[in-house]
Order: structure tokens, then sequence, then C-alpha cells
């Protein structure tokens, strides 16, 4: 009942945190390639983002990991489904600005333009006032450790996830978990490893529900544009290329599945 979008690199970066390692491990250790076949053959529904994504909104698919663009604009058209950062941190992605090659060989080289176009895209005043997980971080807000609230118009981080609704309410397709973290009967599997790292984070929320209601918190915090705590930030990552040890291990299991699946389908 697990959806990874973002292909098999994604894959294999989620059964690496939920094993409390690096998404850049140098190594896929036994503990990992386990937790990969785990999830391949007894929980994972699909790896097609599209498919993961509309398979949530009917609730094929339970539980999703994917990037905070596409998982918003799902979660914006479903109340029964709710959104989380993990507490244990997450992927970050950056856009870069590209020259073709072939600008080299004109004559005079790349425009002097390019260097006042990039001054001025960066500068404050043009600073994304929907900074966050919807609509990107800014480099002049983020430092690459924290973010400087006061330049992105903002007062601080939010919950780091969109506000329960009332108790009668079940709760979101992506939060069906057990109070152990488990789901169903797979409370060792890669879910329950994944929901135990977010259950701190759902039992937090819930004990604030109230305050926040008092307060008259909007509760869409991060459908809004908001930003999780400083402290996840510093627990996350960006993904560099896999080291060749871990390249070659990982596409020995890939190469493993291919043959046992054409064996099964013979």
């Amino acid at each position: 009942k697990v959806g990874i979008t973002s292909g098999s690199r994604f894959m294999l970066t989620v059964a690496l945190r939920a094993g409390g390692r690096s998404a850049n491990a140098t190594d896929v250790d036994d503990a990992t390639r386990n937790r990969l076949y785990d999830l391949r053959t007894t929980q994972l529904a699909t790896q097609v983002d599209l498919d993961a994504l509309q398979g949530l909104s009917n609730g094929d698919v339970w539980i999703i990991a994917g990037n905070s663009d596409d998982v918003l604009k799902t979660a914006a058209k479903s109340s029964n489904i709710g959104v989380v950062v993990p507490s244990s941190g997450t992927t970050l992605y950056a856009d870069a600005w590209c020259v073709p090659a072939a600008a080299l060989d004109k004559p005079g080289g790349v425009s002097p333009l390019v260097d006042q176009w990039f001054d001025f895209t960066t500068q404050p005043a043009r600073t994304n006032l929907r900074v966050g997980l919807r609509g990107g971080v800014s480099t002049y807000v983020f430092d690459g450790d924290r973010i400087d609230y006061g330049k992105a118009r903002m007062d601080g981080p939010t919950g780091g996830f969109v506000a329960m609704s009332d108790r009668e309410t079940p709760p979101p397709r992506a939060f069906v978990e057990k109070k152990n973290g488990g789901v169903d009967d797979d409370a060792d599997g890669v879910v329950g490893a994944l929901l135990g790292r977010l259950s701190g984070v759902v039992e937090e929320k819930m004990d604030r529900r109230r305050t926040a209601r008092e307060n008259k918190a909007s509760g869409n915090e991060l459908m809004k544009g908001g930003m999780p705590m400083d402290e996840v930030w510093a627990r996350s990552e960006f993904l560099v290329p896999l080291s060749q040890r871990a390249k070659d291990q990982y596409n020995d299991i890939i190469r493993d599945w291919m043959r046992n699946s054409r064996v099964q389908d013979s």
C-alpha cells in the first residue's frame, strides 16, 4: 500500500532513511537490502508518479513518499489526505541555472546579461511570498541550515504539517496507523518504520489541536507554503551521486529482482 515517486533512487533513499541512515550512504548494507526486499515484495503498490498520486486519492495507496509540489497539489483536492514532513528530516532539491554548452562557442561567449539576470531574480525584493514547501525557498532566506523568517516575511516555522481536523473526523489516509507506529499487521516493515518516525509529530499535533483552534490558526500552514522546524532542516540533505560501491550493490539488487520476476512469469 506504499507509493514511491521519483524513480528507483528515491526508493533506496526511503529504505536508507527508514533505517536511520543517510540517503547518501556509501554502501547498501544487509539491513537496507532486507528493507528494500520487504518494501518491494510486500508493501510497494507503484513507483509511477501519477499512479501513486491517483492511488492515494482513491484509497488504493495508504501512504506515498514524494516531492512536496506533487503531494501538496494532491492533498489540496481531498480532505482525507494529510501532509507531513518527517521529523527525522527529508530530501532537499534545488533549481539549477544552466548555460547551454553551445553558447560557449558563440562569438563573444556567454551573454554578459546572464549574471545580471541571476542577480535580478535573487534580489530581496523578489523573494517568493509563498516561501516554503509550496513555491520553494529563496536562496536569500535559506543559508543551507536554517530559514531567516524575517526576510521571508514570516513570524516563524509552522508545526511542520497541516492541522488535524475535528476529533469526530477519521484520521487522513496518510496517517492510518496504530499507536505503536505500525500499519495493520506490518509494524516491523518499512511503512511501520516510516510512520513510527512520524508518530511523534502526529501525536504532538493532536495535543495542540485545541490550542490551535483557540488561537484561530488557519490549520493549513503547509498547504499555504509554511515551513517545518529548523531541526528538520538540519536533519535534511541534498542527494549526491551514489558512490561506486553503493551503485554496484543497488544495481545487483535490481538485477536480482528482474531475474526473479522473469522466473515467476515463466
